[in-house]
């Protein structure tokens, strides 16, 4: 896992300088592995997104391995300042997330 990780701090850092993102948690990882193992053992943790800190990981099986950076389409929470996939999806409160609205909520 560490081995990875440092591949996409390298990438991330990589897409800062070249103004892709301003901050990793603005970041869509796209990483291409060679084996089922290696796809099986990171989306074995449960909240990689968190660990790694960015907003979405797609892991898809190719020929060599690789890390691509995009900017990520997930909306920024208002509250805690992640993009995550449920931003606005709830009416009530359309500018945050998931954790926050439970946690605002209650």
């Amino acid at each position: 896992f560490l081995g990875i990780r440092k591949k996409i701090l390298k990438a991330l850092e990589d897409a800062r300088i070249n103004k892709i993102i301003g901050s990793s948690m603005q970041a869509k990882i796209i990483l291409s592995v060679t084996d089922d193992e290696t796809i099986n053992f990171l989306r074995s943790f449960s909240e990689i997104t968190d660990i790694l800190l960015i907003a979405e990981l797609k892991i898809n099986k190719e020929k060599e391995f690789n890390v691509k950076v995009e900017h990520t389409e997930y909306q920024k929470c208002k509250r805690c300042w992640v993009h995550h996939q449920s931003v606005g999806k709830n009416s009530e409160y359309p500018d945050l997330c998931e954790k926050c609205r439970g946690q605002v909520s209650t």
